[in-house]
């Protein structure tokens, strides 16, 4: 009976989703008229707000977050018609600097744009892999927060589910493997373990969605180290046939059919472990998406589809600068990405840089190639070049060279400070730690377990190695600018030997 309700709820959410799939594939046929249709209603609604005070897109300088902030600002005091002439919802916070979080303001509209992904994509997924019909799911969206701040407006979503609609989010007790309010506790330990006994309970597992695969395989870590521990909290049934199964993911959830999770360029690694252990299992890259907007949605296993009913999107030409919109891109070249959105962002730079694939129908296939504002991200942490220079003017005078970069030692991944001329290392590591924690983002991945604790290396000539090295790079030694921030996992290797 309960297999039959699970696939009862598969079916109705399915169903409930095929509107915005039929329209998504009509909508990629005619690229410009959708986008058109957008940008005019988010115009129309939200003339007389305070950032556009009647101004046209044309008339709207691209801009980062830090252009938004002091609006923000103006939202969390309660003042209305700010940024758009609708209620905000809440603030969602997501990567940030010294100045704090940047807190994306939600309204009804960019819940409804983000839908318009989610729908399309859930339907393919269902008939690419009937399969996910019969069982249940798991997600994983939302990290939550426990930093206090002082909003009029709530911050952050009460659970994972709040991204689907309502109606899914009827559903969610039947299809969803681990409630979703167990991810808003504040112990992370707490939150694997509590999720780890719902998921060995949920031999019919079919799909797991989490947005980063270091999330799942700190889940698996956690299930080697604590397995027999797990098992004495099961029912005394499913136990006995776990034990008898012995810790091996693929056998404990043989029906898993689909993972999803970002795979970009730094994933490999986390991407790979989570192949071996699901050799069965298909793993599909998801989108582009940020807190900010949807870019692009997965179709089937190689293309991302650009999210051309979500919100208006533009593209940022990186040899002229000019502003393209989506339908005049060129297949083949790379652009930078500006979202407009119903939440209140307009042409936003995302500082994401993308190359154009193909198209799909007619629309552009965008394939996320690095960040244009050199920010390292391994798990989500996003350490931006103007943090980490607030850091290293924190550091004493007596150091002589100073630059920070993540590194790996064997599955563990932690920022470090290779520096020269320190004569106390562990009053550095201290600056350095405290420093990256002014980032919400890194704080939460440390809080999470997804890094270590930083590192401070001290190192012997360190302009000149790394210099050298970046020649080696095939950079030009005259052109080269020395930052203090490089995204690169070797540095370790590369200064700490004999020169």
């Amino acid at each position: 009976m309960r297999s039959f309700l699970t696939s009862l709820c598969n079916l109705l959410w399915v169903i409930s989703s095929l509107p915005g799939w039929v329209c998504f594939h009509v909508a990629v046929w005619c690229p410009r008229l959708t986008q058109q249709r957008a940008q005019k209603r988010i115009l129309q609604r939200n003339q007389a707000v305070a950032f556009l005070n009647g101004r046209e897109m044309t008339d709207i300088e691209p801009e980062g977050y830090d252009a938004y902030r002091p609006y923000v600002q103006r939202l969390m005091k309660g003042e209305r018609n700010v940024l758009t002439s609708e209620a905000v919802l809440l603030l969602e916070p997501t990567g940030g600097s010294t100045a704090g979080p940047k807190l994306i303001p939600y309204t009804s509209s960019l819940k409804k744009e983000y839908q318009r992904s989610i729908q399309p994509w859930v339907v393919s997924l269902f008939l690419k892999w009937p399969g996910l019909f019969l069982g249940r799911q798991y997600w994983c969206v939302t990290p939550s927060t426990e930093d206090p701040i002082e909003s009029e407006i709530p911050v952050g979503f009460d659970s994972d589910a709040s991204y689907l609609g309502l109606f899914q989010q009827a559903m969610t007790k039947r299809m969803f493997a681990v409630p979703p309010e167990i991810a808003q506790q504040n112990d992370p330990q707490e939150v694997r373990v509590q999720t780890l006994l719902h998921l060995l309970q949920t031999p019919d597992l079919r799909l797991i969605s989490v947005w980063h695969p270091s999330f799942l395989t700190l889940l698996l870590d956690l299930l080697q180290d604590q397995y027999e521990e797990l098992l004495l909290q099961l029912p005394v049934h499913r136990a006995e046939d776990l034990r008898r199964i012995g810790c091996r993911p693929d056998k404990i959830w043989k029906k898993l059919k689909v993972i999803s999770c970002w795979a970009g360029p730094t994933c490999s690694h986390w991407v790979n472990r989570i192949q071996q252990m699901f050799p069965h299992a298909v793993i599909q890259p998801k989108g582009l998406l940020a807190t900010e907007g949807v870019t692009s949605i997965p179709i089937g296993l190689t293309s991302d589809v650009a999210a051309v009913r979500s919100h208006v999107l533009e593209f940022v030409c990186e040899q002229t600068d000019q502003i393209f919109p989506l339908w005049d891109l060129e297949v083949g070249n790379t652009y930078e990405v500006l979202l407009t959105t119903g939440g209140g962002l307009y042409r936003y730079r995302t500082f994401d840089r993308v190359l154009v694939t193909g198209t799909y129908r007619r629309t552009p296939c965008l394939q996320f190639l690095t960040r244009t504002d050199l920010t390292t991200d391994l798990v989500g942490e996003k350490v931006s070049l103007p943090l980490v220079q607030t850091i290293i003017e924190a550091l004493p005078s007596e150091v002589q060279f100073a630059m920070v970069a993540p590194e790996q030692d064997g599955d563990v991944f932690r920022y470090t400070l290779f520096v020269e001329g320190a004569h106390d290392p562990e009053s550095l590591a201290a600056i350095l730690e405290s420093g990256l924690c002014q980032n919400y983002q890194y704080r939460h991945a440390r809080h999470l377990g997804q890094l270590s604790h930083s590192s401070v290396c001290e190192v012997k000539n360190g302009s000149m190695r790394v210099r050298q090295t970046l020649v080696g790079m095939g950079k030009q030694d005259g052109a080269m600018k020395l930052l203090p921030l490089r995204s690169e996992l070797n540095w370790r290797d590369v200064l700490s030997d004999p020169s």
